[in-house]
């Protein structure tokens, strides 16, 4: 009787393929992708994932030595897309969302200086810390009293909101909307996202206006942009905007006005 010997040679090992790095790395840099919900610049870690992604692919496919790796290529790529285009558009939404507020206030700006009401007009310009409760109109007549010092630095004069507020009245587009009265009217025309700045709690949206008819004597409309600076305080302050610059587009002096002290 013949004995039967089993066959030489692991199978195991005969099946093994080893393991793509790009592949992996398509992974890793996937995993990196949330980073988009974070800051819209950070898109380069994602486009690395595809771009390892489909060199691993590549390599899987045309290698002389079988490589494994197809099913990590899968995941990576259908993780960085899920998560970028989830980024992406939570990041388009809550711009339009955030502009938005933004030309709220702006247009809430050029109302105060219609009604002349200078106090809440001034308030929207200064920080947020040195505000007021602008709805008692005491606390506006106390804060923008002649005798009121806001603070008493040990050189120069002392600074007076009041002499802000006059500072400000003195400046455009207060001058111009109060000159021209009922004969201006402001129109929204866009945004300029060129000027948009965001560091820390802060971020400045310039959102444009055009006024017509222009109160330089130009033959066109003026258009401006006016920035607004959006800041998140602890609770209760939470989240306030303010008035910040404007800056000249066309139809008016070749400068930009400075409304308020970043």
């Amino acid at each position: 009787m013949s004995e039967e010997y089993p066959p030489t040679g692991d199978p195991i090992e005969a099946d093994y393929r080893p393991l793509s790095i790009a592949a992996v790395a398509s992974v890793a840099f996937g995993l990196t992708a949330f980073l988009t919900l974070i800051n819209q610049a950070l898109v380069i870690f994602p486009l690395l994932a595809l771009a390892f992604a489909a060199y691993a692919y590549l390599r899987i496919q045309n290698s002389d030595q079988p490589l494994d790796g197809t099913r990590l290529i899968l995941i990576g790529v259908a993780m960085t897309v899920f998560v970028t285009s989830t980024g992406l558009t939570y990041g388009i939404c809550r711009d339009n969302r955030m502009y938005g507020y933004a030309r709220q206030h702006a247009e809430h700006w050029f109302d105060l200086i219609q009604k002349k009401d200078f106090f809440r007009l001034h308030q929207l310009t200064i920080h947020p810390e040195s505000r007021v409760n602008v709805n008692r109109d005491d606390h506006l007549a106390a804060f923008y009293d002649e005798n009121f010092v806001l603070a008493r630095p040990r050189d120069g004069d002392p600074e007076k909101p009041v002499d802000q507020l006059k500072e400000l009245l003195q400046t455009d587009p207060v001058v111009s909307l109060l000159h021209m009265g009922d004969r201006v009217t402001l129109r929204f025309i866009g945004r300029d996202t060129r000027s948009y700045f965001r560091q820390l709690d802060r971020e400045v949206f310039s959102v444009v206006f055009e006024m017509n008819p222009s109160p330089y004597q130009r033959r066109q409309p003026m258009v401006f942009g006016l920035m607004l600076e959006r800041r998140r305080f602890p609770a209760p302050v939470n989240v306030q905007w303010r008035v910040t610059q404007r800056k000249y587009i066309s139809g008016g002096p070749d400068q930009e006005l400075i409304i308020s002290s970043q």
